[in-house]
């Protein structure tokens, strides 16, 4: 795992391997479904190269859906970071993330990124 904003899969590629969970997470409505599928994102996201550890430096505001839209790469990847990194420490808030629409609001705007050539 590289964690230290490293790149494993190069260039603007590192969320791709992720950008196959929005669909899983589109279709959540009502509740975490698959927590087996839920456990394989967060794993994945550790292998992808897309979280950062110095993610607490680069969060500048809130942690919304609408602040999500509008975030830099950077933020966007660390605020995934904070996320999923906060799961280890409040036992459920991956499934919360999941559920309110965070993790797919990331995943969208990390694709946008892409889209970018960032």
């Amino acid at each position: 795992m590289d964690y230290n904003g490293g790149n494993k899969l190069g260039g603007v590629n590192r969320a791709m391997t992720l950008s196959k969970y929005i669909s899983y997470f589109k279709n959540m409505e009502g509740g975490a479904k698959g927590e087996r599928d839920l456990s394989a994102f967060l794993e994945d996201a550790y292998e992808s190269g897309c979280m950062i550890h110095h993610y607490n430096e680069l969060i500048t505001k809130e942690i919304t859906i609408e602040n999500i839209k509008t975030a830099e790469e950077m933020e966007a990847r660390a605020m995934l970071t904070y996320c999923i990194r906060s799961d280890r420490f409040v036992e459920g808030s991956a499934c919360e993330y999941a559920e309110n629409g965070t993790f797919l609001a990331l995943l969208v705007r990390l694709k946008e990124h892409e889209g970018d050539g960032e």
